[in-house]
Order: C-alpha cells, then structure tokens, then sequence
C-alpha cells in the first residue's frame, strides 16, 4: 500500500474537530503514542529519505517502515508496517533487535492522537489531531491507497484539506521537524 498524506501546523484544534464532525467523521480512538525512529550509523535512511519506526500505542506495538517521498504535493510513499505482540516489554525488545542488527536511536517522539475518520470521494480518510510533545498541534489527513488509485486518493485529501480550510501543508515528518528544531533551523518554504 501508499501513504498518501498531509500534515497542518494548527495553533488548535476545536475548530477542525468541529469542521470534521459537521462532515460526519466519526471518533476512532485517542491514545498517546511512542514512536522510536532507528538508522544506520552512516545515517543512510535518512539521506535516502526513509524512514524506520518502532511505535508503541498503549499496549500495541508496531513496526514500519517508510519509504521516499513520490510527490510535491502530497507527502505519498510506499509504508509498509507489521504489527508485533502487545506490551511495553515487546516494545524495548523491538528497539534493541534492530539496535542490535545496527540501527541505532535517532529520536523519540510522543504525542496524544485523536483519530477520526471521515468520507472525501470514495475515500475514507483517517484524520488525526495530534499534540506532539515539543512541537505543537498538527492535524494529519491519511489514506492508504493501491498504487493504481493514488491520483484520486491525492485529490480526495487536497478536498478534504480545503473544505477543513487547511493551508500551508507541512513537507516534513515529524522526525524532521524535530530534528530541524533540535539543530536550531528551520525549512523557510514549510515554517513548523
């Protein structure tokens, strides 16, 4: 599957919980969340801009990976992700076999998501508002979608987008947007 997504910087987040009821989205769940992102000693995903995470929701745990990024306008790539068995314990355990096959912790990062899903085209759209600690409030809009549809799937979230009245899409993860503030900079065209 692909990951077709798009991230907005939002000082909060009544209006859009607001905007996204009025359209009919339905509350999912709400759960803080883990995410711990390894690379190579060399650094090589992320220079080729890829990305692995161990993510710990609750007592769920995950592993993706994520490939590079396909398109300008929406942030699409190919995302493959394995759900593991449940427990804090399966997660430190994740972290150290990948730490001890050579990847190594770049960063950790924790946030409360609310997720919603709600209709655009013949899409449902996962719509999550997310309090990142460190970083503010974001509202990401996500399908996973075939190849063959992505053209539509873009077009059902750049729909979405406007109808909640979201501008200035975010290009980068939240790893980057971590990092760019930890190294004291940030991407003038994508302001946090």
């Amino acid at each position: 599957m692909i990951e077709v997504e798009m991230k907005f910087a939002t000082p909060r987040h009544n209006e859009t919980r607001t905007q996204i009821a009025s359209l009919g989205a339905e509350l999912r769940d709400i759960a803080d969340e883990e995410d711990c992102y390894l690379d190579s000693s060399d650094g090589r995903l992320m220079k080729m801009d890829e990305a692995l995470r161990v993510r710990q929701k609750g007592e769920s745990n995950f592993i993706t990976y994520k490939g590079p990024k396909l398109d300008g306008s929406t942030k699409t790539r190919a995302e493959i992700e394995v759900q593991l068995a449940h427990g804090e314990s399966v997660y430190e355990d994740a972290r150290a076999l990948l730490s001890a096959i050579g990847y190594q912790e770049r960063a950790r990062i924790k946030k409360k998501r609310e997720r919603h899903s709600a209709q655009s085209g013949e899409f449902t759209v996962e719509v999550s508002l997310d309090l990142v600690d460190d970083l503010g409030c974001y509202v990401e809009l996500e399908i996973l979608a075939d190849p063959e549809n992505l053209p539509k799937a873009r077009e059902a979230l750049l729909d979405l987008a406007r109808k909640l009245q979201l501008v200035d899409s975010e290009w980068r993860s939240y790893l980057e947007i971590w990092r760019d503030r930890r190294h004291g900079f940030a991407d003038p065209e994508h302001p946090a």
